[in-house]
């Protein structure tokens, strides 16, 4: 699958929430990058592993 998000390039650039997010980088991550760390998070298996991690703490916080 390929998956390229023009709009999340655009949005972490826009948008300071997702500057602190990402620490304040000097350079903002750009769709290409993203893409191939999602296909990397994906291809070891880790993808699922964040989302049932994510699921924990919500469940925790009785969200």
């Amino acid at each position: 699958m390929v998956y390229r998000n023009p709009e999340l390039e655009r949005q972490a650039n826009d948008r300071i929430s997702f500057h602190k997010f990402l620490g304040f980088p000097e350079r903002i991550p750009d769709r290409s990058t993203v893409w191939a760390f999602r296909e990397r998070l994906i291809d070891t298996g880790k993808e699922e592993r964040i989302w049932e991690e994510l699921q924990r703490q919500i469940d925790a916080k009785g969200l």
